[in-house]
């Protein structure tokens, strides 16, 4: 018991560093910031990175960093969200790190429950596999922490179940050790227009001694941003997913990874061609569309064979069948459920 009790004192003398990179965000940040302050576990950094917005943003981190002294509000000229995820990991003071995104927000046990996750089971990264997606205004933070069945991977174990999308393509609802970070010399590609968050965590994944998986809803993710790049076609982010792909490649080294890789190609040539014929691009991007549609189809076998859900594999048929319909389909549904959501 005595021994349980300075283990805990410990765990209670080290500080989580909470990194949010903010660019025009003023629609959402201070629900984002307000669900940072209110964290059950005290001991918190938290280190707003103003990426040159052009809205008040900056104005209202440095208005939260004057009545908090836990906050930290750094101001750069806009370099891009890689950017300033660095600049925050180079900033940061905590024994762990971990990333929200600015129209996002957390629940009050986040930090809490990543933390004894890593402490728990001695990893250097906690998850939790899937976050919470919110629509509008309408819906609940819950604030649970009770116990539930951690799982603790390998590093190839954890890269695997992203490649395969069993664990959400982010750098934010997970914790990260710091000292990993900064003696591995991992930081996100300032190279890369998008995908940046799922290279970063497959090198993380890779390079770390073990990751805690738990199944609580802690992470609330905004769905219906219009200025996020996930429901805005740009031939830069397409581009920019593939070559984050093709970096992920050079990262594996077993054929198991191979296979999963296979898998992310087909489920990333899919995402692109919803978003593009959801916004219309069709005719305006013929080339990119015709090597989409190539793609979704040629490599949907990868989706049928691998390990993953009835529900996929029959949309890896659609797709095989006619990635044109499948990708309409799916953009019907998506906004029936927006509008319900709303």
């Amino acid at each position: 018991m005595a021994n349980m009790e300075r283990t805990e004192k410990e765990w209670k003398d080290e500080r989580i560093s909470i990194v949010i990179p903010v660019y025009n965000s003023e629609k959402y940040i201070s629900t984002c910031i307000d669900s940072l302050i209110n964290q059950s576990l005290e001991n918190i950094e938290i280190i707003l990175v103003d990426d040159g917005s052009m809205d008040n943003s900056g104005k209202i981190c440095d208005m939260y960093s004057e009545t908090d002294a836990r906050i930290i509000s750094i101001h750069q000229e806009n370099r891009g969200v890689s950017a300033a995820r660095n600049k925050g990991i180079e900033q940061c003071r905590g024994e762990f790190v971990t990333f929200v995104d600015s129209d996002d927000c957390i629940a009050e046990t986040y930090c809490e429950y990543l933390y004894k996750l890593c402490k728990e089971n001695g990893t250097d990264i906690a998850l939790t596999p899937q976050p919470v997606r919110v629509c509008g205004a309408n819906y609940r933070i819950t604030n649970d922490i009770v116990k539930d069945n951690a799982e603790v991977w390998t590093g190839i174990e954890a890269a695997r179940n992203m490649l395969f999308y069993k664990i959400v393509i982010s750098s934010w609802n997970k914790m990260y050790s710091a000292n990993m970070l900064k003696r591995k010399k991992l930081c996100f590609d300032t190279e890369l227009a998008y995908g940046e968050g799922f290279a970063f965590v497959i090198n993380a994944f890779i390079h770390s001694n073990g990751i805690a998986c738990g199944n609580k809803n802690i992470y609330f993710y905004r769905v219906d941003n219009e200025n996020s790049v996930m429901t805005n076609y740009d031939t830069k982010l397409v581009h920019g997913s593939f070559e984050a792909l093709h970096k992920i490649r050079k990262l594996i080294q077993t054929s198991s990874l191979q296979e999963a890789w296979n898998y992310a190609y087909w489920h990333t040539s899919c995402d692109c061609l919803n978003t593009m014929i959801g916004c219309g691009m069709k005719v305006e991007e013929n080339e990119m569309y015709l090597r989409l549609v190539r793609n979704c189809r040629n490599y949907a076998n990868t989706a049928m064979s691998a390990p993953v859900s009835a529900k996929e594999k029959m949309k890896a048929l659609m797709y095989f069948v006619s990635p044109n319909f499948a990708a309409r389909t799916i953009n019907v549904l998506r906004k029936r459920k927006f509008a319900k959501a709303k």
